[in-house]
């Protein structure tokens, strides 16, 4: 038997599909390498809010951090610049915001690991100077995880006291 165009079609595709499952595996991420590039923009993730113009100057800040991946420990390093950002339109919004401009996130070792992240902007309640109550301020949520072994979720924002950022915060690890 001779076979078809059809027939023929069809066993490419199924040796394409069982070399790609089989060997496609993502390599890990090297040292060095720059996993995110987070820069915040005017279309903010919370509903109905629309941020402004940065103004000013930016504070930059480093921190590094681990996430235990079983026996493992990846090893990371922020890069965030904090400032004042226009307020925008949004309901109660103050006319200044201050929080995350910028965030970058660095591998210094994946020990192996395969390491991803991500950012959206938040809003966080924070003091009002020299006052009572709380005002709203800009926050970023960010994420690493490395594959389905390990996530680590914390809140980045900028202290209303200080002209830089605290360490994460709010920090949540899943196995």
């Amino acid at each position: 038997m001779i076979p078809t165009h059809s027939s023929l079609r069809a066993g490419v595709v199924a040796v394409l599909m069982t070399s790609m499952a089989l060997g496609c595996e993502e390599p890990p991420t090297p040292a060095g390498a720059e996993i995110l590039d987070w820069h915040r923009s005017s279309a903010s993730s919370e509903p109905g809010v629309t941020l402004g113009d940065d103004l000013g100057p930016a504070t930059e800040e480093t921190q590094s951090g681990t996430l235990a991946v079983g026996p493992d420990e990846v090893r990371y390093t922020l890069h965030l610049e904090v400032g004042e950002i226009r307020g925008g339109a949004g309901e109660g919004l103050p006319p200044v915001l201050r929080g995350p401009r910028r965030i970058r996130v660095i591998v210094d070792d994946s020990r192996g690991h395969v390491v991803t992240a991500s950012c959206l902007d938040a809003l966080a309640l924070t003091r009002v100077e020299g006052g009572e109550g709380y005002q709203p301020d800009l926050a970023a949520t960010c994420t690493i995880q490395v594959g389905a072994e390990a996530v680590k979720v914390f809140m980045l924002r900028a202290a209303a006291d200080t002209p830089s950022a605290p360490p994460p915060s709010d920090e949540a690890e899943a196995p």
